[in-house]
């Protein structure tokens, strides 16, 4: 493989895609590399299509590649509700960019908004920190509860107590990628009540 070259991209950096390549320039020709580094720019969920092609390179026995992709818009709304036994009815709503000023992260806020229960969570997530497929979360959450207690200080007294619960917190995680589609990781998460 002579040159890469990647074309069709107006929001999403060049960066993003090579990375995500398993043939790279100076390689050997392979078609599983190729159909394999097709899918995975795929799997990032920023395109419609993604096509390579190859084309004769510079030098005789060297061709160039030339990735093509169709660009589809990334951010996303949610709107919803249901019913739990414990969280009583609720609505929701979840608005998210997954390609953040074409950088392949991701920023996100969640709303949700009931009787019982009422929270918000702003988070994060970049999928290769400093060139490396070592993937980076990090979010922040306020929740406010209604909880009912049976229990009290005088037990001659059966009456449920309900008082309100809240909780400001954060959560942290740290993933590695692995043989292309394969990742393991963990996460922190803490809450101040």
């Amino acid at each position: 493989v002579d040159m890469i070259i990647i074309k069709g991209n107006k929001k999403t950096k060049d960066k993003v895609i090579r990375r995500e390549l398993v043939i790279k320039e100076g390689d050997l020709f392979d078609s599983r590399k190729l159909q394999l580094s097709r899918e995975k720019v795929y799997n990032l969920g920023f395109f419609k299509q993604v096509n390579i092609d190859v084309r004769p390179g510079s030098r005789e026995g060297y061709m160039n590649l030339v990735v093509d992709v169709e660009e589809q818009p990334t951010g996303t709304i949610s709107l919803g509700g249901g019913y739990g036994t414990t969280s009583g009815f609720s609505i929701f709503a979840d608005v998210a960019e997954n390609n953040l000023l074409g950088n392949g992260q991701r920023i996100g806020a969640r709303f949700e908004y009931g009787p019982e229960r009422t929270s918000i969570t702003l988070s994060f997530n970049e999928r290769w920190l400093v060139n490396q497929p070592i993937g980076v979360s990090a979010s922040i959450f306020y929740n406010l509860y209604n909880v009912q207690s049976n229990q009290t200080v005088f037990p001659e007294i059966d009456q449920e107590s309900e008082y309100k619960r809240e909780a400001f917190g954060y959560a942290v995680g740290l993933s590695y990628r692995f043989l292309d589609y394969y990742s393991v990781g963990t996460s922190w998460s803490h809450a101040f009540t």
